[in-house]
């Protein structure tokens, strides 16, 4: 088999082919690219972007934050209903400040500091975590995104359909 048969060569018909096979092969190209593009966008590009909008610092911080609020009103209403179903049973009644802040208060910030600080560990890793895999998601979808447009530039000889 000759180079003109394989559709090779010099013949006008082999170099049509060849042309042919690479627009098929950028389509192609374009095609699994906007997939993935797509598939990104439906399952985690909107999310990850409001993560990403914000420095990884600010975002594990704001995230602790309302960790710690959530655990601290949880742990107060908890607390207090305790305190209430004991004075009502009549176990304690206390009858002095000094009594409330010894029997009462004292035990439980220390109860609450202790589930605070845990709370701020956990809360601090699975942020920074969370911050860190969405940051990977954004990069990976932007160089998807600019190979995209880099077919288009190569197609178009440099010029984006949207910017004619």
């Amino acid at each position: 088999m000759d180079a003109l048969e394989r559709g090779g060569g010099l013949h006008p018909r082999g170099i049509k082919t060849r042309l042919k096979e690479e627009i098929i092969l950028v389509d192609k190209n374009k095609v699994i690219l906007m997939t993935k593009l797509a598939q990104r966008d439906k399952n985690h590009t909107k999310r990850d972007r409001e993560i990403t909008a914000h420095d990884r610092r600010y975002y594990v911080y704001i995230n602790n934050l309302k960790t710690r609020l959530s655990i601290l009103i949880v742990a107060v209403a908890l607390i207090g209903a305790y305190f209430l179903w004991e004075i009502e049973e009549g176990l304690n009644i206390p009858t002095s400040q000094d009594e409330l802040m010894q029997v009462y208060v004292y035990p439980s910030v220390k109860i609450i500091l202790v589930c605070l600080i845990l709370a701020t560990i956990v809360s601090t890793l699975v942020h920074r975590k969370r911050y860190n895999e969405a940051d990977a998601r954004m990069k990976e979808y932007k160089e998807i995104s600019n190979e995209l447009i880099q077919l288009y530039e190569n197609e178009n000889g440099g010029v984006i359909d949207g910017d004619r």
